[in-house]
């Protein structure tokens, strides 16, 4: 006997940037993103496309080049209009290594 497949639990993050994506004139992402050595940032981005499940490309208006993001390293993700952009948008550090 195969069980019905269940739908996946809906992830806040992941919808608002894939309305990032889908809306690009419309919708930019603001995001605090954690790096690998545990490196906060708070970033504005344009996302692109989806590489993988959890990990997408964006312009980052602070360094004004595509990146590459993981969702589980957002901490947070917030939609902003996109006509309220301006170029470059600074990249803030926000912490450093938390223990």
């Amino acid at each position: 006997m195969t069980l019905p497949m269940q739908p996946e639990p809906i992830n806040p993050k992941r919808t608002n940037i894939a309305k990032a994506m889908s809306l690009p004139d419309e919708w930019v992402a603001e995001i605090e993103y954690r790096d690998r050595l545990g490196q906060t940032t708070k970033r504005t981005i344009s996302p692109l496309k989806w590489i993988r499940k959890d990990h997408f490309l964006a312009l980052c208006a602070g360094r004004e080049e595509p990146r590459q993001f993981y969702l589980d390293r957002c901490v947070t993700v917030t939609l902003r209009p996109s006509c309220d952009l301006l170029m470059p948008e600074p990249v803030v550090e926000e912490s450093s290594n938390e223990t």
